[in-house]
């Protein structure tokens, strides 16, 4: 994580990569062609909580099958405990799928596993509460 003296050193450096990409790099707006339509736009609506886990759950296992598993502890990646439970599982099971069958045997096991351990963790419509009412 960035300390705030480094924000505050980058701070001009992302006002300037903001206003490119907000506008051509000669500062004039984009052309029609350029700005995606309402559909390529991104949702306004929120993904479900299941979904978020999915995604969460198979962006770090690629990452740790990868050998980039640098990021910190759960909580820096932005998981829950459970999710973080799901995660060790299911790259357990990823590597040894990689021994038998390969790198791509191994993705397909990722989102399988993620998906439905997922959707497991949030079958009542979200993860239920550990002992002493923290969340899981």
């Amino acid at each position: 994580m960035l300390s705030t003296r480094s924000l505050i050193r980058l701070a001009p450096v992302i006002a300037a990569v903001t206003a490119l990409t907000a506008c051509g790099a000669d500062g004039s707006p984009p052309r029609a062609e350029e700005i995606p339509a309402s559909s390529e736009r991104a949702s306004s609506t929120p993904k479900p909580p299941e979904e978020l886990c999915v995604d969460l759950v198979a962006h770090w296992a690629e990452r740790e099958l990868s050998g980039d598993s640098g990021y910190g502890d759960y909580q820096s990646r932005g998981l829950s405990d459970g999710q973080n439970n799901i995660l060790l599982e299911v790259v357990a099971e990823a590597k040894a799928e990689r021994e038998k069958r390969g790198k791509a045997a191994a993705a397909r096991l990722i989102e399988r596993e993620a998906r439905q351990r997922c959707a497991e963790f949030h079958k009542d419509g979200g993860p239920t509460s550990a002992p002493g009412g923290w969340p899981a």
